[in-house]
């Protein structure tokens, strides 16, 4: 392995599961072995005081995650020399470059990221980057958050209501519906059961040696040359894909436990996704592969598979970007 490989790590879980003490142990580990480690800790960055503002702040919490994603960015920029320290523009890079140094370095991004579009920006980081990329995700019940959380310094605990908000919203990873998310592993946290280190480091090393492949650059023109608007038969086949994933998100959110109101705020949105996406087909605004509309015109073996999985792409993608407004 190299020395100056870097693997991005996003922990997942509720408040009161242990992710930060976790931290503070693998750090240690980790220095053990003459290896760095950037513990990017949203709840130092922005005390508890401060946040419990920003939830009456429509839109403040995404803004500052997005600055924090930005920080840890430029913090790459400096390992890879495209960046010098004095020129670092954001108050949270301030924070973690001072942590930064050479040899093989694990980034922990220390926080709740309960919706997959919070992970995935830490994703495309390590994809634009030629990263490692793992997530450990802290499965914890409710209960047990909660009194780990109540044996917290007072000016540490996070509200009850908080954690049982957290906890009905989170979704674990699931490399079955998103690719991207393979290279995820579930901790559970048991009482006064430490986790075991070995098994976290041996993750970590085989993500750092498999870092994620950038995706190749084609020119706008040569995709736009190979792309055409799609007719009224396969927009009809694409509406009939997308009523199966319909489905099978709403199955997901059922199994979640969401309640009635949850259920109805993602519902709308999926649905509202599934119209962009065929309204986007129809009127040309997404167009498809020549040789895949093509394919699927000619009824060629194996085509119609090929559609579903280029239809599941961009709702997926639309997705995203619609619960990270």
């Amino acid at each position: 392995m190299s020395d100056d490989q870097i693997c991005l790590v996003v922990l997942i879980g509720i408040p009161g599961s242990g992710k930060s003490s976790f931290c503070e142990l693998y750090s240690d580990y980790l220095s053990a072995k003459k290896c760095s480690c950037i513990h990017v800790c949203y709840d130092k960055l922005i005390p508890l005081e401060r946040q419990a503002e920003m939830r009456g702040e429509q839109g403040c919490w995404k803004a500052e995650r997005e600055k924090i994603v930005e920080a840890v960015e430029q913090v790459l920029k400096i390992r890879s020399g495209r960046k010098e320290v004095e020129d670092l523009n954001n108050v949270y890079a301030d924070k973690i470059v001072g942590e930064t140094t050479s040899g093989r370095t694990v980034i922990l991004i220390d926080d709740n990221n309960y919706l997959p579009s919070m992970r995935y920006d830490y994703y495309q980081l390590a994809r634009a980057y030629k990263l490692g990329f793992a997530q450990l995700h802290f499965s914890c019940d409710l209960p047990l958050a909660k009194r780990l959380n109540s044996s917290r310094a007072a000016s540490c605990r996070v509200p009850d209501e908080v954690l049982e908000n957290m906890s009905s919203k989170l979704e674990p990873p699931n490399p079955f519906s998103n690719k991207w998310e393979a290279f995820s592993f579930s901790l559970p946290v048991l009482e006064s059961v430490p986790h075991n280190l070995e098994l976290v480091e041996s993750i970590v090393e085989a993500a750092t040696v498999n870092p994620v492949i950038p995706v190749e650059t084609v020119s706008e023109e040569v995709k736009e040359k190979d792309r055409v608007a799609c007719s009224a038969s396969l927009v009809h086949q694409a509406d009939k894909y997308l009523r199966g994933m319909v489905n099978k998100k709403m199955g997901e959110m059922k199994s979640q436990g969401l309640n009635k109101e949850g259920m109805k705020e993602a519902s709308h949105t999926i649905y509202n996704v599934k119209g962009e996406v065929l309204e986007d087909l129809k009127t040309g605004f997404t167009m498809l592969d020549k040789e895949l509309v093509d394919a699927v015109t000619n009824r060629e073996k194996g085509s119609g598979e090929k559609l579903a999985t280029e239809i599941e792409e961009l709702f997926k993608k639309k997705l995203i970007v619609s619960e990270s407004k």
